[in-house]
């Protein structure tokens, strides 16, 4: 192998190194927390732009030195901007088709008398309460699947999701923060928000479709069920339902009060399902 190419490998592997820790510090300053994703984005970022940079770039020098520097510097910008775009789509396809997650699911309904606000009103006062989901969404380790209307479709991996209680916590987190700006929304809205969720666990596909507008989907039964306890809310008068097979694996967890509402079969099943309800006993003690 010639000194030259050894030296650019050498400075190819240092790049990758910074993007790479790169990668950790932007997610720990946007995320306030810290996983394996920012090496995986990191990592390939770097690589491909060494490899431009090393190896192309060096070969067309002399055409470049015909170019301004202005010209220089926009064709690298768009290149560079096209590559990350191109990376991080790539990196997520490629999770959404081989990577079956197993998941548990949050939807939670935010209740607003839309017609009395009015529509300009009404989704002024959805986008506050979305802002506001963010904070207890990061401190759980949660991500934010979609917005279907006024819900939040919330998902965990399995071990983050049991980690410390984090599906659960996030519910009372995020009423404990509506509580404590009831004022604020009561003021400028007139209204003060209320929400109901329900909690469900199982195995999903994740996988990108459409041809014209692309969109990486969750396939399971798991957001279905998920979706139908909540509908039992109402119903139960509960605020919070999970399913029984969730229910036993967080059960153990200290912190939180169980009470088993009924066996219900779900619209569309066939077998009986066991629906709980959870407290906060450190909420309920305050």
């Amino acid at each position: 192998m010639q000194p030259g190419t050894l030296t650019k490998l050498k400075t190819l592997a240092l790049i990758c190194l910074f993007t790479s820790f790169a990668g950790v510090l932007y997610q720990l300053i946007s995320e306030l927390r810290l996983d394996y994703n920012s090496i995986l984005v990191g990592l390939p970022l770097g690589l491909v732009f060494g490899v431009l940079e090393l190896f192309l770039f060096s070969k067309a020098e002399k055409r470049f030195r015909q170019w301004s520097f202005t010209k220089l510097l926009v064709f690298k910008a768009l290149l560079y901007t096209a590559v990350i775009y191109i990376v991080t789509i790539s990196l997520a396809t490629m999770a959404g088709l081989f990577q079956g997650r197993k998941i548990s699911e949050l939807p939670a309904y935010m209740v607003s008398p839309s017609e009395q606000l009015g529509h300009v009103r009404f989704y002024a006062l959805l986008n506050e309460l979305f802002n506001e989901i963010s904070q207890p969404v990061l401190q759980t380790k949660a991500e934010i699947y979609q917005y279907i209307g006024d819900e939040v479709v919330l998902t965990w991996s399995v071990e983050e999701g049991l980690e410390d209680s984090n599906c659960l916590k996030t519910f009372f987190l995020f009423r404990e923060s509506l509580t404590r700006n009831s004022g604020h929304y009561f003021k400028h809205f007139g209204v003060k928000p209320e929400f109901k969720a329900g909690l469900h666990f199982g195995k999903v596909i994740s996988a990108q479709i459409g041809g014209l507008k692309r969109e990486i989907v969750y396939n399971g039964d798991v957001l279905n069920t998920a979706s139908r306890i909540q509908n039992e809310c109402n119903k139960y008068q509960r605020d919070f339902l999970v399913s029984g097979i969730l229910m036993d694996r967080l059960k153990n967890k200290n912190g939180f009060l169980w009470e088993c509402i009924d066996a219900v079969i779900l619209r569309g099943k066939e077998k009986e399902m066991e629906l709980y309800s959870v407290n906060d006993s450190h909420q309920l003690a305050g």
